[in-house]
This record gives C-alpha cells, sequence and structure tokens, in this order.
C-alpha cells in the first residue's frame, strides 16, 4: 500500500500561536480517512502546509477511538507518538499508525500538542477481505464453498498493472492426511479479488463427519501483505433415515436457513393466548394444527407465552413449521 497523505488545514495567526492555544487544529481536512482494520504498512503519512515544525518541540500524539465488536471486543482508544518527518527533506509530515482492530466501523482521529487535543476527522476501518463459509453446518454435501468480501480500495489495487501475486490458502489440518488448498492468480487480472464477491470451491473428502474448529485462512493481498482470518467450519453427520427432525443450515451465500434442504423463508405473526383468538377450535395446539400451518404459516409470536406448559410448548415448536413444510411438498 502505497503511503497515504492526509493534509491539515489550521486556523489562524502563525505556528507560534498554535503552541498554546486548546483548538489550533481545527477544520482538518484528510485525502482518505479509510484505513484497513489489518493494519497499514508501510504507516500512513500525515502532513501540514504550514509545516507543524514549531511542535517538535512539544509532545505531539495521535489517538484514534477504534470500532469495537461486542462486550468482548469493545470500542477502544489507540495511541501513539507522531514520529519524525519523513520521509527525509518532507518538513511538517509525520508516521501515523492507525493500527488494528478487531471489526470494520467509524472511528475518530485525535491530535494532541502541548497538552492541547482537538478532534481532527471521522476516520473509517474496513476489511480488506470478509470470508466465510457456504453452508453452517455442511452435512451432506461433497464439496465446500468459501466466499471472499473484498473491500473497493483492495478491488482497485488487484487491478492495477504490475500488482503483486494474490493468493488464498485454506489450511485443514484435521483432514486426513492433513492438507491445505489454496487459490493463485497473478495481479493485474481478472483472477481472485477482482470481482467484489467470490466463490471458491473445495472437497470435503477425508475430513471427519463431524467438525466444529475454528480453521486459518491466509490471504496475501496484492500490496504484498498477507492477512489471517479466522472461521469456523462447521460439519455434522446425515441425520438417520425416517428422523423426525428437520435439519437447518445456515446459508452465508443467500444471509438465510436452508430448512430440510430447503430455502426457509419465515410467515406468520402474533398471537394471542385469549380464547376467542381460536374461533371455532378448541385449543391453541388445534388452532396451529388445523388453521395456521395448513396455511403455510411457520412462524408465530405467543403473547404471554410464559403460562404454556414446557409439553406444549415442544409440540408448538415441532408440528407448527413441520406441518407447513409438509403442506409445501404436497404441492
Amino acid at each position: 500500500m502505497m503511503p497515504l497523505l492526509l493534509q491539515l488545514g489550521l486556523l489562524g495567526g502563525s505556528l507560534s500561536s498554535l503552541s498554546g492555544i486548546a483548538g489550533g487544529l481545527h477544520n482538518a481536512t484528510l485525502s482518505t480517512s479509510r484505513f484497513p482494520m489489518e493494519g497499514t504498512d508501510p504507516p500512513v503519512t500525515l502532513c501540514s502546509d504550514p509545516p507543524l515544525l514549531r511542535f517538535r518541540d512539544s509532545l505531539l500524539t495521535a489517538q484514534i477511538s477504534q470500532p469495537g465488536t461486542s462486550l468482548r471486543f469493545p470500542t477502544r482508544a489507540h495511541s501513539f507518538m507522531l514520529a519524525p518527518p519523513t520521509p527525509s527533506g518532507a518538513s511538517g509530515c509525520f508516521k501515523v499508525a492507525p493500527g488494528e482492530t478487531q471489526a470494520p466501523g467509524p472511528g475518530y482521529l485525535t491530535i494532541a500538542a502541548g497538552g492541547n487535543a482537538t478532534q481532527v476527522a471521522e476516520v473509517e476501518y474496513y476489511e480488506s477481505v470478509a470470508v466465510a463459509f457456504g453452508l453452517r453446518p455442511y452435512i451432506t454435501e461433497a464439496n465446500g464453498t468459501l466466499l471472499l468480501l473484498t473491500d473497493r480500495d483492495v478491488l482497485a489495487q488487484a487491478k492495477k498493472s504490475g500488482a503483486g501475486a494474490i493468493s488464498v490458502v485454506l489450511h485443514l489440518p484435521f483432514a486426513t492426511p492433513a492438507r491445505s488448498e489454496s487459490w493463485h492468480a497473478a495481479g493485474g487480472g481478472d483472477g481472485l479479488l477482482t470481482q467484489s464477491e467470490q466463490v471458491l470451491s473445495f472437497s470435503l473428502d477425508n475430513l471427519p463427519s463431524t467438525i466444529n474448529q475454528d480453521v486459518r485462512i491466509e490471504i496475501t493481498l496484492p500490496s504484498g501483505k498477507t492477512i489471517t482470518k479466522w472461521r469456523r467450519l462447521a460439519r455434522a453427520p446425515p441425520l438417520p433415515a425416517g428422523s423426525s427432525v428437520l435439519p437447518v443450515q445456515v446459508d452465508h451465500s443467500t444471509k438465510s436457513l436452508l430448512v430440510d434442504g430447503r430455502p426457509h423463508a419465515g410467515t406468520g405473526f402474533y398471537l394471542s393466548w385469549d380464547a376467542q383468538t381460536y374461533g371455532a377450535f378448541a385449543n391453541m395446539t388445534e388452532y396451529i394444527e388445523k388453521s395456521l400451518a395448513p396455511g403455510g404459516l411457520n412462524h408465530g409470536m405467543v403473547r404471554r407465552i410464559a403460562i404454556l406448559a414446557p409439553r406444549l410448548l415442544l409440540k408448538h415448536m415441532i408440528n407448527f413449521p413441520r406441518q407447513a413444510r409438509d403442506k409445501q411438498r404436497k404441492s
């Protein structure tokens, strides 16, 4: 990745008037505000015009509030010193290291000089390449798929003439024997990472029938940087013949569910426990079995569900989708 140039606009007066004034870096503009969450290499270059030469004698630091994903990975502040001017002779330029984050999302870049802090600009961390397995879990499938979602900045780099070689390596240490699946392409062509969405296929042969394992995926970007992703690969054995259980799979390619191997579209509405809701039916069970399910409805949100006996609740959960499925098969 080429160094990024961040231009800071200065308000009012000379440089000397900024050293003791809070807010001296207001209204800064950035030529780019997007950073890869996997880290930048080489660091981003920040410059000002006029140069920030007077600030060399002050404590000059930068801080970025990075996005978080959960209580486990909350939003956090990443602080670092601004290194001396670079390259040699570029007065007023400093190295800025945005760091790595656990998730993509917005953040804020703040400069602190001489004890005075000023918010500079909003920034964004993006995921260079998002990856996911096509299904979770795999059951009877002979092949698996690895889905790639490539960021626009990486797409542009991959399509440039002279871009570096690109590769994706999937490590399967639990296969018999252990193996890796790999895909390679020369940069600047129509191969890997040159489309926003791509699907890579691999064989599930010689893998255990039951898998619930994080696997390592290494992606070499057109910049030459290699990033590592960890994704959960799940596989379950087929259900016994005649089983009344409906297998459910997450289909990441369509961002939906497969129930019994079919795309699942949830259809339903809120249900009341009041007896008048059932009309001519004796109770809710009969109402579901003889009215809702035959009509193709497979979801119901029951108000006051806490008063349902566990036995009845379990019966509703089993019968509701199954009868809707049976009706769909007959049609």
